[in-house]
């Protein structure tokens, strides 16, 4: 007899889409909440979820991809699970529906650039005006979804945590 554990794990293997980033609750990570409720966006990076006991939480560095985000929708919503989707711009404009479905699903949205591309090189001014350019489409297919978390990607911070801080965003890691 299978386990739903097992179940789970075989459905969502094959349609998870880059980077699945669990958030364990292994402690603070820093002096903020994790960008929950009003005024707590700070610029430390969030690498556990700040919640005690057995906790997990799913970000998904998603697309969204017209084949996996939908299967992986049905899975998510089969067993009543939420998660983050880290969302690129490129990806949003091309299929805004699926931008439309996971909202209306309960996740939460996540910033994660427009083209997926290493913004430790860049200047704050380019950093700034990628995340506000992303932002600012979702914002035009779910204008009332609030964008809560900015993940760069690669990892790569360098001046990225404080400008999502100054965007309103609360930087997302993952466990290192």
């Amino acid at each position: 007899m299978t386990t739903p554990r097992a179940r789970i794990r075989r459905r969502v293997a094959p349609v998870a889409v880059g980077v699945l980033a669990v958030l364990l609750a292994a402690g603070p990570a820093h002096a903020g909440n994790g960008g929950v409720g009003p005024g707590t966006v700070d610029d430390q990076v969030v690498t556990t979820t700040q919640q005690q006991g057995r906790v997990v939480a799913l970000t998904f560095d998603d697309g969204p991809d017209p084949v996996k985000t939908p299967a992986l929708l049905d899975v998510l919503r089969e067993h009543h699970v939420e998660a983050t989707f880290c969302l690129w711009a490129d990806h949003v404009r091309q299929y805004p529906d699926l931008v439309r479905r996971i909202a209306a699903e309960g996740h939460t949205l996540c910033n994660h650039t427009m083209t997926h591309a290493d913004l430790s090189t860049w200047t704050p001014e380019q950093v700034r005006a990628d995340p506000q350019a992303t932002s600012d489409l979702i914002h035009s297919i779910v204008p009332k979804e609030q964008i809560p978390y900015f993940r760069a990607p690669y990892g790569a911070w360098r001046q990225g945590a404080a400008v999502a801080a100054e965007l309103g965003m609360q930087p997302l890691g993952w466990p290192g």
